[in-house]
């Protein structure tokens, strides 16, 4: 072994999760640069480790690859992280504590920014204006829901924005007002809308970007995260990335969506592949296309087949294409040789996605395409064997699999039992023979909001929110194995990243992407599988975080 070249880890008294992610072994791994060599028995791996490889016994910790995230906003995220955060609260008296404690923290601030409020904590119009004007008349605030989907902004706000009961709803948003005065209330629906306010602010520094990304970085070790998948990247987060792995900072594999809209017409497919043509790097990949279909259920901007219950108008939500320039895009992008990434949470809005996809696979020459639609929260019977016989891959977020503090005031009004009673068919999809990835949407998600993919793993099998006691199952009939929970966030999201043969298991000339538990979750009860520990935690053949 040339020592000024490589370098020699070995890891043993482990027990080794096997690729097949059911089964386990105890050994231990010997790895020699970045790569794994050796898979064997603790003695094996000794034995034909060098004498300068570094040497940790596990002491029977549990050993698996790295976790990987296929779909999630890292540098949003990292910003979330230095702004007021209301997630784990569940009233506005709270709310409005917090945002309290936060103005006179920081009061240099021109524009109070945070995330994390509710739907369940408002009515079906959501959050008013007033009371964020209790906070301050003089400075903007602009609040994201938790699930990113909504925004919650005080009068100064709109005023900014030139907001009034003369605006029109944005196309692919929507502004609410006042069912008797017509005035803008303080929420609003989607991008489009929210955009209205958030472009008026500065935006923020490359440098606090790159921050944003360190500290995502940093929290991703703990959790034993070593590849993501980031949902949304824009030009100036790939820069950041590209800057880090430059500087030998980045500690991700990174595969990047670029965003393309309705409302940027064919130029979106010219901008699209100069911006893949620029993504030249060893740790990141950006072969991906975004599409957002639809919103969100919570903020009756999900496309349905059916109306909400709860819409005075008979809305069926918010389609962000049309059908035509839809389809137009998505062949040319299949032609273009790019894998499509769909937000689609409605019925109406999956069935969409499938035939465009379906129309493209029809009409374009055959290869390995692995299209993938996130979410798939309120999904049709009839389109779970179409996705099967179209190779598409199902992105889940197995943390959203129960009822939390939005469904009873939130879900179950807007949908009505039948289809409240309906969502997140992960059991189906695996009966019907779709392959699965799973993925956080970190920093968005329900009424809590975590990057621990242990979390979602201990929800997906019980179909409970962690951490609370005496909760009634979400349709447990839908519950996943610890095994298939395991791969989703291992072997299944590095397939749908195209990166199966690099890594997602432990398998000798794989890169050495490691993570050991505390504990064996085989071995623990479902519902305290949260409560393990990462201990350790390898990327690309080098330790990013200890505490063995």
């Amino acid at each position: 072994m040339d020592e000024k070249n490589s370098s020699e880890l070995c890891l043993y008294n482990s027990v080794l999760l096997n690729p097949d992610c059911t089964t386990y072994q105890n050994g231990g791994v010997l790895v020699r640069g970045d790569r794994i060599l050796l898979v064997s028995t603790s003695e094996k791996v000794i034995e034909e480790s060098s004498k300068g490889a570094t040497k940790i016994d596990l002491n029977g910790a549990f050993l698996i690859p790295g976790f990987h995230d296929s779909h999630l906003h890292p540098v949003i995220g990292g910003i979330d992280l230095t702004e007021c955060s209301l997630y784990n609260l569940d009233c506005s008296e709270k709310y409005l504590e917090k945002l309290f404690e936060y103005s006179l923290e920081k009061p240099e601030l021109s524009v109070i920014k945070g995330s994390g409020w509710i739907y369940g904590a408002f009515s079906n119009l959501g959050p008013r204006k007033e009371f964020l004007d209790k906070i301050s008349f003089e400075k903007p605030i602009f609040l994201k829901a938790a699930d990113g989907h909504s925004a919650w902004v005080n009068s100064r706000a709109l005023d900014i924005a030139g907001i009034n009961r003369h605006t029109a709803d944005p196309v692919g948003g929507k502004i609410e007002r006042d069912p008797e005065t017509g005035d803008p209330t303080g929420t609003l629906r989607e991008w489009p809308a929210m955009n209205l306010v958030k472009d008026q602010f500065p935006s923020e520094s490359r440098e606090e970007r790159a921050l944003a990304v360190r500290a995502f970085q940093r929290e991703a070790a703990r959790c034993g995260i070593t590849s993501i998948h980031d949902a949304q990247c824009k030009p100036k987060f790939m820069d950041v990335y590209s800057e880090l792995e430059n500087n030998g900072e980045l500690t991700l594999r990174v595969n990047a969506s670029f965003g393309v809209y309705q409302r940027e017409g064919k130029e979106a497919l010219n901008v699209v592949k100069a911006r893949r043509d620029q993504c030249k790097h060893r740790l990141i990949r950006g072969n991906c296309a975004k599409l957002f279909i639809d919103g969100v259920i919570d903020g009756r901007t999900a496309f349905l087949s059916e109306p909400y219950n709860n819409s005075d108008n008979r809305s069926r939500g918010i389609c962000q294409w049309d059908w035509a320039p839809l389809k137009e895009m998505v062949f040319s992008l299949d032609r273009e040789g790019f894998q499509l990434h769909f937000h689609a949470v409605g019925d109406a809005g999956i069935s969409m996605a499938i035939d465009a996809i379906e129309h493209a696979i029809i009409n374009n020459p055959d290869r390995e395409r692995r299209h993938q639609i996130v979410h798939l929260d309120c999904l049709a019977e009839k389109d779970l064997f179409r996705m099967a016989k179209l190779g598409i891959v199902a992105n889940v977020q197995p943390a959203w699999f129960c009822r939390d503090s939005n469904f009873e005031k939130d879900i179950l009004t807007a949908l009505g039992s039948e289809r409240a009673f309906s969502l997140y068919r992960f059991r189906d999809l695996k009966n019907a023979g779709v392959k699965v990835a799973c993925s956080s949407d970190w920093p968005f998600g329900g009424d809590s909001v975590s990057l621990n993919p242990l979390v979602a793993i201990q929800t997906g099998i019980t179909r409970q929110p962690p951490g609370k006691i005496n909760c009634i199952s979400y349709l447990p009939g839908q519950a996943a194995s610890l095994a298939e929970m395991l791969e989703g966030f291992t072997e299944g999201s590095a397939f749908i990243d195209f990166q199966e043969n690099i890594t997602g298991s432990i398998f000798p000339g794989k890169k050495a992407d490691l993570v050991a538990l505390n504990r064996n979750p085989f071995l623990e009860n479902p519902f305290e599988i949260a409560k393990i520990k990462v201990i350790l935690t390898v990327f690309d053949g080098k330790i990013l975080f200890r505490e063995i």
